[in-house]
């Protein structure tokens, strides 16, 4: 279920990023990582 908002809030790019963490992630942390995701994102394509 976390996994569908994952996806559909952000491209697919992201979802090797997030496979890449233990698929038991709470969805607090999942706020906090799509934080740091969208952050990084920032950082890279700018």
């Amino acid at each position: 279920m976390f996994v569908q908002r994952f996806i559909e809030f952000k491209p697919c790019g992201c979802f090797s990023i997030h496979k890449w963490y233990r698929p038991s992630i709470s969805y607090l942390d999942g706020k906090n990582l799509i934080r740091v995701i969208s952050a990084i994102l920032i950082v890279e394509y700018w």
